[in-house]
């Protein structure tokens, strides 16, 4: 379902469907190749392997997505729906055009912070940086890469920053092998300093 809110200028998304790896970086690709930034995102397991995921969003003008064009909406939910059953038919962001680079110069230093401490079953990852179109996909793209699975995540972008926390586990279930800290760190920079 979605509802526009104007008094938040953006547009809730919300997706309830059957968890499986990669769903959250499908669910992002699909907004972001809709050409929708999300300003926000919340995931939350719902039992019976099922997710909730609560998206934010905006037009490139930064007004609420859909509140021109109804139908725009209609295309994404029907989008969105083609990326939760999975399979061929989910659309994945292209590179983001060069014009979309709006304070390239306004440098942002990324930070990522690994804590296992924070729960008991999952391994926190936290991340921030500059915000990008198609980075939340990048980034949810990459847990998955490492055979991590998002069971909850708090996403926020402010201004031209964003603060991702990613609750995950390992496929083979349980807390992330400390070994990969170094690798994953390295690689969720490299997305964060890319353009």
């Amino acid at each position: 379902g979605s509802n526009v809110d104007a008094g938040r200028s953006t547009t809730e998304i919300l997706v309830a469907a059957p968890d499986r790896p990669g769903l959250f970086a499908d669910l992002c690709g699909a907004l972001s190749a809709a050409g929708a930034n999300i300003v926000a995102a919340h995931l939350y397991a719902s039992g019976e392997n099922r997710v909730l995921d609560i998206f934010e969003v905006q037009d490139s003008r930064g007004q609420p997505l859909g509140s021109d064009h109804p139908n725009a909406l209609d295309r994404i939910i029907a989008d969105l729906r083609a990326a939760a059953a999975g399979g061929e038919g989910v659309k994945k962001p292209g590179k983001a055009p060069a014009a979309s680079r709006r304070h390239a110069a306004f440098i942002i230093s990324p930070t990522i912070l690994i804590d296992r401490t924070a729960s008991a079953t999952s391994t926190v990852i936290e991340v921030s940086g500059r915000d990008r179109q198609g980075l939340l996909f990048d980034i949810a793209r990459e847990l998955v890469d490492a055979n991590l699975s998002i069971r909850s995540a708090h996403v926020g972008a402010y201004g031209e920053r964003v603060h991702d926390v990613f609750y995950v586990e390992h496929l083979n279930g349980g807390i992330m092998p400390p070994e990969m800290d170094e690798t994953l760190s390295k690689r969720l920079e490299e997305i964060l300093r890319s353009q």
